[in-house]
């Protein structure tokens, strides 16, 4: 009887075909999968271990290994599909990944440890990656490149347009689609804009060279995204990873968008990721995304903790705006649960930029959620249109609304941007208003407690609290 070691076995599902492929194609265009699973030491096959396979619309699949290992799943649609692997006297794993012929040859690793739990890695036998569409890539291109990483538990939609491959809709199953796109940032960006084709400019085709456009993406298993993650923060000098938490009626590409241009604006030295959970992009639908940015928070918190321990950033720094900052305060709350009183920080820079949350709400919330990083800081303002209306819909002020009941906290800065900010809805000041992107910069750049950044003004709200105003 095969005796698997009990510090680390390394168990591998190695797809055999006649030709050594994962996948193949029958006459029905159905899909099938085959494999094995072996042991890490000698390869010993490894019977009796349970696999079930969840495919979408379909019933679970389940087999049992034999004495040879082997495992045959036939007549598969293509799609996202779950594999769960439960091996005899050690763990259950699971692995999440799309089912078609572009993954054909795939080798799906898995690493499986009593005392940690499990991992799996998905190998691609070809070296060389999808290709990223894009508009003119030779020569002088008269744009730049922005690879942004992501991590959403939004449902994938296979066939759709690269802008709409994620949409409004959960994921089916536990964990997150993870993977890179790229964005394109003109060469004539002027900061705090996102350049978009104009119709009175007589533009409708968007063009890389005068617009941000998302250019591509690329799906990536766990192993892959933080090795190829890894990979650019080890190329850069500083080590600084952005992770940025979108709002309120914000589809998945217009979120790329947004952390492409944050981390251009910014001088980010290493990776910016994007973190996006599944808004409805409808102003109708807020109650939606109330109950979606809830569902979101486990996979958020999850998320979190495997960048600080996988990443190797040096700096870690979050960015939340509006609805989002609901989301990620509760997940830092539930990291600060689990750390030990005598922990470091796991992150240099917590901003949390209008948040729509109650203020007492956040209150109570910062009393635990501040300990997981260096610094926080809160930026709020009285010309908040989309908070005012939600102070209405909801009853009780919000944490990103200033004025007579202002959030001022022991341990965290509070911005008051009131004076700077003379867009429409005054919602998006975090991105689109210079003087606010300049006062991150230089918070992020240079680590400058609010008293020395230039242009913010102290002032007393009671004994012993203060929080800064920005000069008109």
């Amino acid at each position: 009887m095969l005796r698997v070691p009990r510090l680390l076995a390394l168990v591998w599902l190695l797809a055999l075909l006649s030709s050594g492929a994962v996948l193949a194609q029958n006459t029905q265009n159905e899909l099938r999968l085959h494999g094995r699973v072996v042991g890490w030491t000698g390869g010993d096959p490894i019977p009796g271990t349970k696999l079930t396979l969840e495919i979408e619309g379909q019933e679970p699949r389940v087999l049992v290994t034999g004495e040879d290992g082997g495992f045959r799943f036939e007549g598969l649609p293509e799609g996202e599909y779950l594999l769960t692997v439960e091996v005899p006297g050690i763990a259950s794993f699971q692995h999440l990944a799309v089912l078609d012929e572009t993954t054909s040859g795939a080798i799906l690793l898995i690493q499986c440890d009593p005392e940690r739990g499990g991992n799996v890695r998905t190998l691609m036998p070809s070296a060389a990656p999808a290709p990223i569409p894009s508009a003119d890539l030779s020569g002088d291109k008269g744009f730049a490149e922005v690879e942004v990483f992501y991590g959403t538990d939004r449902a994938l939609k296979r066939n759709a347009p690269v802008a709409e491959r994620f949409g409004p809709d959960r994921m089916r199953f536990t964990g997150l689609h993870m993977g890179v796109c790229k964005v394109s940032v003109p060469r004539d960006h002027r900061m705090g804009q996102i350049e978009r084709p104009s119709i009175w400019k007589l533009e409708v085709t968007p063009d890389p060279r005068k617009h941000m456009v998302l250019l591509g993406m690329e799906a990536l298993g766990p192993e892959t995204f933080y090795r190829r993650l890894q990979g650019n923060l080890n190329r850069s000098e500083a080590k600084e990873l952005m992770v940025f938490v979108h709002g309120y009626n914000v589809a998945f590409h217009d979120a790329a968008l947004r952390t492409a241009q944050l981390a251009y604006d910014l001088g980010i030295d290493g990776a910016p990721v994007l973190y996006s959970w599944p808004s409805q992009a409808s102003v109708s639908k807020y109650t939606v995304d109330e109950a979606n940015v809830e569902w979101t928070v486990p996979h958020l918190e999850r998320f979190l903790r495997d960048l600080s321990a996988r990443s190797g950033a040096r700096s870690v720094y979050l960015i939340a705006h509006s609805m989002g900052n609901r989301a990620l305060t509760r997940a830092l709350e539930r990291i600060a649960g689990r750390m030990d009183q005598r922990a470091k920080p796991l992150f240099s820079e917590i901003l949390l930029t209008a948040p729509d949350i109650d203020a007492e709400v956040f209150a109570d919330l910062a009393q635990i959620f501040r300990r997981t990083g260096n610094r926080v800081t809160l930026y709020a303002s009285s010309n908040d249109e989309a908070l005012k209306l939600s102070k209405k819909v909801h009853g009780y002020p919000r944490a990103g609304d200033t004025g007579p009941n202002v959030v001022v906290l022991s341990g965290i800065d509070t911005i008051d941007v009131s004076e700077v900010d003379t867009s429409l809805l005054g919602h998006s000041y975090f991105g689109d208003n210079r003087t606010v992107i300049s006062d991150i910069f230089n918070l992020l750049r240079h680590r400058k407690p609010p008293d020395q950044r230039s242009g913010l003004k102290k002032k007393e709200k009671a004994a012993g609290l203060v929080y800064w105003v920005f000069s008109p």
